[in-house]
């Protein structure tokens, strides 16, 4: 009872002081009355302020931002100088290194990157601005929007300077390091959503540079939706789309379906979002397939709705989560033909995605939920019978995941080979110890001359007495 009272009593007394701080430094009656944490003054530089006793707090400097939309117009419209002061100064923070990962950096002409992001980033900002506009403006209908939106990422993606391609920074690219291959009978197409589009840990980037023929095309992208309707419109191929419906066709019924045609061919378009836009995507395929010249399967001949006329077989898949894969399948026309991986799937012998080190959730094959690439393998597999395409695009996509966690400053999980070299830091090491080798090698040249010279100045001064008396002698 007595630990109770002294209690309220301490807080009594504290609620007193703090009304007597109060009364003795009123707040005026037009000034809006701010937390106690904020009339704090700040400490000076340098002073800790940690509670004896405690460890003291390490300061990090931050790069430093732009606040608002307010300054970001500020600038552009100031002096360019000015402006470059201000993003040079969130770019100290960046080693050489880091400035040649992002593209910034040339030893050749330091200030050449510097320039271009410059221009870069006024222009990526000027684009956004417009984009902003125009989602604001409530005149403009929803599809110029969406329109709007993927054009925008279309061209900036999600950083400035990645690779095109793979998404990823200059100086951690992939391109170059990834197994090519070629389908035999089947081409992919990536139908991508605009929140995966430039996400440095999307695999369904990678399959463009890997597979011969793959088209990665972004939703709702004006130009890449009508490239898009041509592939679905063309009369020498029948769509299906890879999706894990109760409905949808096994890869054997698949190539089934191929064979019957002159050919076989079997094109895989994969849509690349979470699996909530992906179902809205498979929208916007009609239902039944496509059937460019009005006749429709079913009846003697045709296989579920199927067209039974052309050479090839288009399989659209979802490279996204569930979340987006669901918006995204509104998309489609209702009726399109859809396949699905099989229980016995080589997806088995993995149990866990390996996308899994760089995404937040935990995929595995009871849930499906299992990366773009894992999904396209195990159906070319089933498909092609291809163990070695099967295995090289599984390598290729550990190697897209090690080069993603490098970019995030993290550990590779998978061992594969670094762009520049397994250990960058002990070749710096060794050039500073050759640099300093031959420093002090030069040092000991200059010194050794030096004291030649100096033993030379000094036989000169002593033989010129010597020489001196000789001729006093000889007079």
């Amino acid at each position: 009872m007595s630990t109770i009272t002294d209690t309220a009593a301490s807080a009594a007394a504290v609620t007193t002081a703090v009304s007597a701080a109060d009364a003795a430094n009123p707040v005026p009656a037009d000034q809006p009355r701010q937390p106690r944490h904020a009339q704090q003054e700040p400490a000076p530089e340098g002073v800790d302020q940690s509670t004896p006793g405690q460890r003291p707090q390490r300061v990090v400097r931050r790069p430093s931002r732009v606040a608002s939309e307010e300054d970001i117009d500020e600038l552009l419209s100031g002096d360019e100088s000015e402006l470059m002061d201000r993003l040079a100064s969130q770019l100290q923070g960046l080693s050489f290194k880091q400035q040649e990962m992002y593209g910034i950096w040339n030893p050749e002409d330091p200030e050449a990157g510097r320039r271009t992001f410059l221009e870069q980033w006024r222009q990526r900002h000027a684009d956004r601005r417009a984009m902003v506009a125009g989602l604001a403006d409530p005149a403009v209908p929803p599809q110029e929007r969406m329109a709007l939106r993927a054009s925008y990422i279309h061209r900036w993606r999600k950083i400035l300077f990645s690779c095109p391609t793979c998404w990823l920074l200059p100086g951690l690219c992939v391109c170059g390091r990834l197994q090519r291959f070629a389908t035999q009978h089947t081409k992919v197409v990536i139908h991508a959503h605009h929140g995966e589009w430039g996400s440095a840990s999307n695999s369904g980037a990678i399959l463009g540079p890997c597979l011969e023929g793959t088209e990665v095309l972004l939703y709702n992208y004006p130009d890449h939706d009508t490239r898009l309707r041509e592939l679905l419109a063309d009369p020498t191929r029948t769509t299906a789309l890879l999706w894990p419906g109760a409905d949808s066709l096994l890869p054997s019924e698949l190539s089934a379906i191929a064979r019957e045609r002159t050919g076989g061919c079997v094109t895989v378009v994969a849509l690349d979002a979470t699996w909530s836009n992906a179902r809205r995507m498979q929208g916007w395929f009609p239902r039944g397939g496509w059937f460019p010249r009005g006749v429709r399967g079913g009846g003697e001949g045709g296989w579920r709705g199927v067209c039974v006329y052309g050479t090839c077989v288009t399989v659209v898949a979802l490279d996204a989560t569930w979340s987006n894969a669901r918006r995204m399948q509104g998309w489609f026309p209702r009726g399109t033909l859809t396949v699905k991986l099989p229980a016995e799937s080589t997806l088995k012998e993995n149990k866990l995605s390996l996308l899994r080190p760089v995404r937040r959730y935990r995929g595995d094959l009871e849930s499906g939920r299992v990366s773009t690439v894992e999904a396209v393998a195990s159906l070319l597999l089933e498909l092609e019978g291809d163990e070695a395409l099967y295995r090289g695009l599984l390598d290729n996509l550990k190697i897209k995941v090690d080069a993603c966690r490098l970019q995030k400053n993290r550990t590779l999980v998978y061992d594969t080979q670094e762009p520049q070299g397994p250990s960058n830091r002990s070749k710096w090491r060794e050039r500073q110890a050759q640099a300093r080798a031959a420093a002090e090698a030069g040092a000991a040249e200059a010194a050794g001359d030096g004291v030649e010279a100096a033993a030379a100045a000094a036989a000169e001064a002593g033989a010129a007495p010597s020489t001196a008396q000789a001729a006093g002698g000889s007079v």
